[in-house]
Order: structure tokens, then sequence, then C-alpha cells
């Protein structure tokens, strides 16, 4: 009698095991997504960008950007450091995904003023000014202005996934 409610208990204890490993295989087979700054998704899209040697311009943002940073968990701006090139990139992150539309707009105004200072200056980067895009996602948002803008906003939406 003693070996029968020993069997019991030893089947009952790998029954148990296999269970528990069978729901800890169940569900995503990636690890937790890797999260973001603001300056990396910056740097990832600059890559990308057809304009070379931008810079952080960061000191100048609030100059720029008619945007409440006290809504703003964290920013990076790129941008050339001599007004000859349109090129921009912006990632905004956030403080609360609310707040979201307020920084897009901010960025929209950003995206309009750029165009206007290149409309009568240099034609060729108000056509790239033109075709700025902003995008948002989760608690970010982003101005990108380049050539290759359209694939820069597409990388950013694969990066928010």
């Amino acid at each position: 009698m003693k070996n029968r409610n020993l069997l019991r208990i030893v089947s009952l204890t790998m029954l148990a095991a296999l269970l528990i490993g069978a729901l800890a295989g169940c569900g995503k087979e990636q690890g937790p997504k890797e999260e973001l700054s603001a300056s990396q998704v910056a740097e990832k899209l600059s890559e990308l960008a057809a304009a070379q040697g931008l810079e952080s311009a960061v000191d100048y943002a609030d100059v720029f950007y008619g945007a409440d940073f006290d809504k703003v968990e964290e920013f990076e701006v790129l941008s050339p450091m001599m007004n000859v090139k349109a090129s921009e990139i912006a990632v905004f992150r956030v403080k609360d995904e609310k707040d979201g539309p307020e920084i897009q707009r901010a960025l929209e105004q950003r995206a309009k003023d750029v165009q206007a200072s290149f409309e009568l200056y240099l034609e060729d980067q108000y056509e790239i000014a033109k075709k700025a895009e902003i995008r948002s996602s989760g608690a970010f948002v982003c101005l990108i202005i380049d050539e290759n803008a359209a694939e820069m906003a597409e990388e950013f939406e694969e990066m928010m996934k």
C-alpha cells in the first residue's frame, strides 16, 4: 500500500511538472521588446538620412518647437549646424500618451516653419521640407525632414512595433 501511495505521489508530481512546463512554453516566443530612448530612435533614423552630419540641437529645441516641455519625458533633435539644409529629425517621448497630439501639433508647426524658411531661399531644400513626415506611436512622436523621409518614417513605424 505504501508503494502504491508513493507511486501516486510521484505520478502526480511528474504530471504537475509536465503541465507547468507546457504552460511555460505557451505565449510569445520573443523576449520583452527593448525599450528605446528618444536619442536611440533619432540615431537609428539618422543612419537612413540622405543628409549626413546631423548633430544634436536640443539646446535650441525650446526656441524652434512651441511644445510644452513639461509634458515631454525626453527628446532628441538632430539637424545640420548650418542653415543650408532642411534636414531635421526630432523625436519626442511624452510622459502621458494623451499629450501626444499636442506635441504632434508643435511638430506640424515646426515643419511649416522650416518650409517657410526655405521657400524663397533654396528651392531644392524647400521641396525636401514640403515632404516632411510626422508620425506618432504610443508615447513617441517624431518629425522627419529629409530626402529619405518616407523611408525613415517607415523605419520609425517598424521600431515602434
